[in-house]
């Protein structure tokens, strides 16, 4: 017995297609791969401009972690009543008060 094989006629899959001249047909064909080619090339823009722009905010946000740890010392240190008194020693305000009396 010899195998056979279904092909089914474009014309009948297709009919509007076949009816088409052959140039509207590759035109229309190259219109959607530029089309196509259009809206990829559009989107890689796109996503390489929100690259940039999410490593410029990360970085931002960084450098105010990073500010935000030496705030959180320096107000550590403040809140440090021996570190306190240590500074006003250094710079004379711990001592008996002098009084002046101006006429």
């Amino acid at each position: 017995m010899k195998p056979t094989t279904l092909r089914m006629d474009p014309a009948l899959v297709w009919p509007i297609v076949t009816q088409m001249p052959a140039v509207r047909r590759y035109a229309i064909f190259v219109g959607l791969l530029s089309a196509s080619v259009l809206a990829y090339t559009w989107s890689r823009v796109e996503s390489r401009e929100m690259a940039v722009r999410s490593a410029e905010l990360e970085g931002a946000a960084e450098r105010l972690r990073i500010e935000n740890e030496r705030l959180a010392l320096e107000l550590a240190s403040l809140d440090n009543v021996a570190a306190l008194e240590a500074r006003a020693e250094r710079i004379g305000l711990v001592g008996a008060p002098r009084v002046v009396e101006v006429r």
